[in-house]
Parts: C-alpha cells; structure tokens; sequence
C-alpha cells in the first residue's frame, strides 16, 4: 500500500494494513511458522476495499518518518508473535493407529499449548489458537453471532461451518479455543474421536486466566488492533462461548465466576463423552507421556517417555501477562494521540 510522504501532516483515523512484503522480509520474524504470514496476507486482502483512499492506507513500517509510535507498534506486534506462536514444524510419522484424531475439549491456560506439541510429536497435525487464519477468524466470529442470536440449527450450523474449514486445512487435532467449544462439530464429523480434558485446578486455571488471556478482549477492541475486522468478536466466542461471564469492558467478571464455567465445562464433558473415550490429563504429571500414549493406542516402544513432556517458555503466566500489560499500555497511549 502506498505510504504517505514524510511531510504530510498526521492523518486521523489512519487504518495500519500490515505490508505483505513487510513481513516477508521478516517483520514478522522468522521461526514463528506460517501464521502470521498469511494471517496478514488474509486481512489485507479482506480490510483492502473497506479502507479510505490510498492516500491514506499506510503499512506497518519501522521508519522514522512514521513516527516513533508506529515503530512502537511495529514492536508489539513483533513480540506478539514471538510469544504467541509456536513454530510450525514438518509432521512427522502418524504413532497412532492410522486415521486416529482428538478432539482437545480443555480450556486456554489449561495446559492446551503443551498438548499441542505432544499430538505433534505423536504424529498428529493440531490445531490450536496458534493456528488460526483470517478466515478461519471469521467464521469463529460468526459462530459467536449465532451463539447470541441464532436458533439452535443456525448455532449448528455456523460450528460445523469452522469445524470444516479448520478439517479442510488439513489438521487431524484439536485443542485450545475456540475449537474446544466447537467440540460437538468435531465429533460429529469424526465420530471415533478421542476427547482430552486438560484437567488444572479450577481455581489456579482461573487466577491465571483473568491475568493473562481475560486481559485480551479489550486491547483487541481499542486502535490499532481494531483494524482487523471480527478480531474481538471471535475472541468473544472463545470466552463466551465457554460460560465464561465478561463486563462491558470485555474483562471476566471475577476468576470465582471463570472457575465455576470451567467446573461446568468438565461436568458437560463427562456427560457428553463416553468413558473410554475420555482421557482427563493433567500436562504436569510425572506420566503424562504414558497416559497420553496409552490412550492414544501408541506401541509403548514407540512413546517417548524418557522426554519430558512439552512445556513452553513462550506462553508462561509471566510473559503473557507482560504482552498484556505492553497492550494495554500501547492502546492507552494511541488513544491520546492525535493521529489516531
């Protein structure tokens, strides 16, 4: 998209359309899979005929002549994906009995980026917040529209909608918001599925919860992260969706209230799933690999259970809560800013 001149005087209202050619020189940086790359090219593609004159479309850029809010910016984003996305690796060979899928029913915080890499490293292609594209977004944003407004066979129908087009990507599990609570879809279209609860302590789940992803909704409402059209939206899904009660500022009422829906959740599971096809895991146990595994029907021989089992840096409490804490802080300040 062109940019403005440097001695143009500031635009108002500017909408920031990440540059496609930006991020494959790197903006986004390298080693955090194909996600952002075509996220981005996606919501261009999409945001394109909505936006003001070319005159006043800019790209994410880290030059001066932008100012030093939009490098600011520039950085966010960056550490955003250095902390929110996994890289994407190669699939390797299926362990599992061939055709095996699962369905990760548990919620955000629960453990769910763990089991993510482990069905990896079984051999499975999982899908996981980390994994979402622009216009799988959009039809997440519409399931949460039916959610609030539809009749039961519209709600239906919009989660089989994103339930197929997350199958059609070609991924044989899931795990994490939103598709834990399409979970219904999934096992609809993959009637022998295996259901995983990440099972964590309601309580401990829910303090870390409100402090790190129940800060979300807000910063994805506020400029310039409103720029992607249904971004809060679909997030509202994930949370809504799971029971989980949020203010008019989008922030969970309380983490007693979360703890409760997540109690709810678990309750519906063991209801709804029959009892052999139910495995409820907690990521930090000592056997996690050979409960997993067990379950999974994978050959002993073939489990790695002289590894320890996934737990990743990148989505700890205390970095999330720090990318919280810089959006909150970043959306605080453009929104005193006169070109916004």
């Amino acid at each position: 998209a062109p940019r403005r001149a440097a001695a143009s005087p500031p635009l108002r209202g500017v909408v920031f359309v990440p540059d496609l050619a930006e991020v494959e020189r790197g903006f986004v940086p390298s080693g955090v899979g194909h996600y952002p790359r075509q996220f981005y090219a996606e919501a261009a593609a999409v945001i394109a005929p909505l936006l003001p004159p070319p005159a006043a479309r800019v790209g994410l850029a880290r030059r001066r002549s932008e100012g030093s809010l939009r490098a600011l910016t520039a950085a966010f984003a960056a550490a955003c994906a250095c902390i929110a996305y996994s890289a994407c690796a190669p699939p390797r060979r299926l362990l599992a009995p061939e055709g095996s899928r699962v369905v990760g029913v548990g919620f955000g915080r629960s453990g769910t980026n763990s089991l993510k890499q482990a069905l990896n490293r079984l051999g499975f292609v999982t899908y996981h917040a980390d994994q979402i594209t622009y216009r799988q977004m959009l039809r997440w944003a519409e399931a949460e529209r039916a959610r609030v407004n539809g009749t039961a066979l519209r709600k239906e129908a919009a989660a089989d909608d994103a339930a197929d087009a997350v199958i059609r990507a070609g991924y044989t599990a899931t795990t994490d918001f939103p598709a834990a609570n399409a979970y219904r879809a999934f096992l609809r279209r993959w009637p022998r599925a295996r259901v995983v609860w990440t099972a964590r302590d309601p309580r401990h789940w829910a303090e870390s919860f409100v402090s790190t992803l129940g800060r979300a909704l807000p910063v994805l409402r506020a400029w310039p992260f409103s720029f992607v059209p249904e971004a809060a939206t679909s997030t509202e899904y994930c949370y809504r969706g799971a029971g989980i009660r949020l203010d008019a500022a989008g922030r969970p009422v309380s983490a007693a209230q979360a703890a409760r829906a997540m109690q709810s959740r678990a309750a519906e599971i063991r209801r709804a799933v029959p009892r052999g096809r139910l495995l409820e895991l907690d990521v930090a146990h000592p056997d996690a690999w050979g409960r997993l595994c067990a379950f999974l029907e994978v050959p002993r021989a073939d489990c790695p259970v002289g590894e320890p089992f996934p737990r990743s840096w990148l989505t700890s409490r205390r970095n999330l809560e720090l990318v919280a804490r810089a959006g909150e802080l970043l959306t605080g300040a453009l929104s005193a800013c006169p070109c916004a």
